[in-house]
């Protein structure tokens, strides 16, 4: 950062920036705890073909996997007919875009900013720069009285590579965040920051990788080099100097994992389509494609942070370190295995009765019956509600989801059901259910349900929405300087 915390000028701004709260991520199934850009209308499976075939790819970031689940012998899974990509965003994922585009505008901000969002997700205003607010302060004259001295009220004490050298000054966040509440005329209270400075500032750090350390640094002192998350994602996931071990085709981690991640025959196919289109903003999402990151309290490791129950489930020795390779071939599996486990469990009360038995709920009957029956029906279904409640349960387990969903039906008439549903049904019942989760404590298995779960999907989307405009906007420089 430039002497005197004034802001770097950027050749283009990012925009907004995305959101993520400030924890680090690692992820699987198994476990109980869980920016200006316009709007582009082609589809996301479309998109990432196209970027497939130029070497170009999307991608996510991290997650935390539960202990390991045991599908019980009644589970009973039945077939469906594959389905084909439907629609664009339909009416009914307004409110599932707004936070989305909050998550997006994280992962698009700078490392040099902060973002504002209000307690729905959505970007309040637009992200302040690191810069020296020229304020006053009282302080006390040696005649006893108060007098009022200008103050350069600045971010933090900065290192000697110029970035923050511990955290934000309060002070200086408390001001920002009153700036930009009179800025956009609401309160204080309603809004809340989110910044990507720490993780940057352990990227930088970082001895194994001074290739990333130089990009890093060369954008604090005004350079163009990587200075979001999205520009960290691609340094690990889509770097050509950086392709998977031991495949021929030496592809990139984010393009192999699109192009090999497989899924059991019994997955429907718009099922497996979805699936495919968030599976690099997951990885994203849970490792921001980093081989190196050190195994975690929760045994959860690589890439795609499989835990140990989940990798020995799938005949792999949990003490041992998986290739890339081999984390793709278990992902794949897994993803299939909370498929049906899913449906069990909102087929299945999670704790058994007094006799020992498990109690049948119609929990799966009342979801599915919200959206439209036949073909397109099934696609809806899959697109906008099963899909993110399996991505879902990749980070915070699917008995977890299962007992969140039996509340959820519990919790609401089947009139209010439908009216968050809607005629045409969308993103917007999913997110909804999401805020529910995230406060019910009937049990000890929905109190596992907690806000990384919460916001785990939708940050997903967020990503992948943010590595599509990418792509597209490189794609379209690129066609100029031709």
């Amino acid at each position: 950062m430039k002497e005197g915390w004034q802001p770097i000028p950027k050749e283009e701004s990012n925009g907004y920036g995305g959101i993520r709260r400030e924890h680090s991520s690692v992820s699987g199934e198994t476990q109980g705890q869980p920016e200006n850009k316009g709007r582009h209308t082609m589809s996301r499976r479309a998109f990432l073909r196209g970027v497939m075939g130029t070497g170009a790819a999307i991608a996510g970031g991290r997650a935390l996997m539960s202990p390991q689940e045991k599908l019980p012998a009644e589970e009973n899974v039945t077939e469906t007919t594959e389905s084909t990509e439907s629609a664009e965003i339909p009416p009914n994922s307004e409110v599932f875009e707004t936070e989305r585009l909050g998550w997006q505008k994280w992962w698009e901000l700078q490392y040099d900013q902060v973002l504002f969002v209000d307690k729905n997700g959505a970007p309040v205003g637009h992200p302040v720069d690191f810069q020296t607010f020229n304020t006053t302060r009282t302080v006390t004259h040696e005649n006893g009285q108060p007098v009022e001295k200008p103050y350069a009220l600045k971010p933090g004490k900065l290192d000697e590579s110029g970035m923050l050298a511990d955290n934000f000054d309060p002070k200086w966040l408390r001001y920002a965040q009153a700036q930009c509440a009179r800025d956009n005329d609401v309160s204080t209270e309603e809004i809340q920051q989110r910044n990507i400075t720490e993780e940057f500032e352990k990227a930088s750090r970082r001895t194994d990788e001074p290739e990333l350390r130089e990009k890093i640094l060369d954008a604090v002192h005004g350079g163009n080099g990587i200075d979001t998350m999205v520009d960290l994602v691609h340094y690990y996931g889509m770097n050509p100097e950086k392709t998977v071990r031991g495949d021929v085709k030496e592809r990139t981690r984010a393009v192999y994992l699109e192009q090999e991640i497989s899924f059991h025959n019994r997955l429907p196919q718009g099922v497996q389509d979805e699936l495919r289109g968030f599976i690099i903003g997951l990885a994203a999402q849970e490792s921001r494609f980093n081989a190196g990151l050190p195994k975690n309290s929760a045994t959860a490791e690589g890439i795609l942070q499989l835990v140990d129950a989940v990798r020995e489930e799938q005949g792999y020795d949990p003490e041992k370190r998986l290739s890339f390779v081999e984390e793709v071939d278990v992902a794949g599996k897994h993803f299939s295995n909370i498929y049906k486990r899913l449906r069990f469990w909102m087929q299945h009360e999670i704790a058994k009765d007094a006799e020992g038995k498990r109690v049948k709920k119609d929990t799966f009957d009342v979801l599915r019956g919200l959206f439209p029956e036949g073909r397109d029906g099934d696609q809806a279904w899959e697109k906008y509600f099963l899909v993110p409640c399996m991505i879902n349960a990749y980070n915070a387990g699917s008995w977890t989801i299962g007992a969140c969903l039996h509340e959820f039906v519990a919790g609401y008439s089947l009139e209010k059901l439908q009216e968050m549903t809607g005629d045409a049904p969308g993103y917007d019942l999913f997110q909804k259910f999401t805020h529910f989760a995230k406060e019910n404590t009937a049990n000890k298995y929905t109190a596992n349900y907690g806000e990384d779960a919460q916001a785990y999907f939708i940050s997903i989307a967020g990503v992948t929405e943010a590595l599509k405009e990418r792509a597209q906007n490189e794609g379209k420089l690129y066609a100029m300087n031709q």
